[in-house]
């Protein structure tokens, strides 16, 4: 309800962002692949190039834009800001946490990857078994990859669909340990987070361990 009645036009304000810039690199693409079939010579390899570059930096722009939105989408569930407003905070939140983004995105991913490898192994796995064991299908048996190589894709894409809310909770939880930061000191003002998770963080992160994890004591709990 909350989402429908306060937040709709900002949820769609952020996917019209990503929609823009996919549209003018479409564009782009479109007019890369016409001049590239109308001209030939040493000015074509030099357009070429130029159109390359702003593929190139468009489609960081759009990685850029894609890591902000999801900030923003999380700083709106947290203090209610439209979107302009939230994007400017999660740029702050992640600019001042930067060291610890970084490490948490590694270490994530990484975790992420294995958890998506060993739904896809079992999966290619068991196909193969189930393929062997029935051996009535003869085009089967000769092309054996063929099946075998769609679970394993169809696979893969369930396994990203279900962990990305991994992922989303995943930044979630670290944008409130950011903002818990910014707002508490662990003294006159008592963390809310618990113990584990900064420990977990500093650990994981050589500059705020430094300055934080001799200090901190749970006195709130979650």
């Amino acid at each position: 309800y909350i989402l429908l009645r306060y937040h709709l036009g900002s949820v769609a304000l952020g996917s019209f962002i990503i929609a823009l810039i996919k549209f003018i690199r479409a564009i782009v693409t479109y007019f890369q692949e016409a001049y590239e079939s109308m001209n030939s010579g040493t000015m074509k390899d030099i357009i070429r190039s130029c159109f390359c570059c702003c593929q190139c930096l468009l489609w960081l722009f759009e990685k850029v834009i894609k890591f902000i939105n999801r900030q923003a989408y999380i700083e709106m569930s947290i203090h209610g800001y439209y979107f302009c407003k939230a994007a400017k905070r999660a740029f702050s939140i992640t600019y001042s946490n930067i060291l610890r983004i970084m490490t948490i995105n590694m270490v994530g991913d990484f975790v992420l990857f294995l958890t998506k490898l060993g739904i896809v192994a079992p999966t290619v796995l068991c196909g193969l078994h189930m393929i062997n064991k029935d051996s009535s299908h003869e085009w089967i048996s000769r092309h054996i990859w063929a099946p075998v190589g769609l679970g394993g894709i169809f696979s893969y894409i369930i396994a990203c669909c279900f962990i990305s809310v991994y992922e989303m909770a995943i930044d979630t939880t670290f944008i409130c340990f950011c903002e818990d930061c910014e707002m508490n000191n662990g003294e006159s003002k008592p963390y809310f987070m618990n113990v584990s998770l900064m420990n977990f963080v500093s650990g994981n992160s050589a500059k705020s361990g430094k300055r934080r994890s001799k200090s901190i004591t749970e006195v709130r709990p979650i």
